[in-house]
């Protein structure tokens, strides 16, 4: 399909990703600008987070500092989804005992931003799984606060 305007598409792919995903089993991710036909279309094809295609996409300076987080997400694991939840996971961790330690929470919390902004703004993993993570994250962080105040009470 051929669209006019990045708009378009966008809007497109908001209303419809699920109807294609029931009649092709492939769901719609994002969009992208076709240099052949001067046009735009979308495509259930992730964005690659391998360092040339960051560079070529973003540029030297961008491209190497995302892809640099993308490592750091990942750590020695293969793919972004299982570096998020390990992450989660840790804040979870820390955050079970009933006095926990603020300064390391809100550390992993500000990280964890960060890392989500970076998937999420460069379609570097499928939305709907990144959302389930989200979340999880919000609630991780829901409890912060509430853990956070009742700490600032007893002292």
């Amino acid at each position: 399909m051929l669209f006019a305007t990045k708009e378009e598409a966008i809007r497109f792919l908001k209303y419809n990703a699920d109807d294609i995903e029931h009649e092709t089993g492939k769901r719609p991710v994002r969009t992208y600008y076709c240099t052949a036909c001067g046009g735009w279309h979308i495509t259930s094809k992730l964005q690659s987070s391998d360092y040339h295609s960051l560079v070529k996409r973003c540029g030297e300076t961008d491209g190497k500092k995302i892809f640099d987080e993308v490592s750091a997400i990942k750590g020695r694991r293969h793919g972004i989804k299982e570096g998020l939840c390990r992450k989660i996971k840790d804040l979870r961790h820390i955050m079970r005992f009933e006095t926990i330690d603020l300064e390391r929470c809100q550390s992993l919390i500000n990280e964890l931003i960060g890392y989500f902004e970076t998937v999420m703004g460069n379609g570097l993993e499928e939305e709907t799984s990144v959302m389930k993570l989200f979340s999880k994250f919000s609630h991780l962080c829901i409890q912060f606060i509430e853990k956070k105040r009742l700490q600032a009470q007893i002292v």
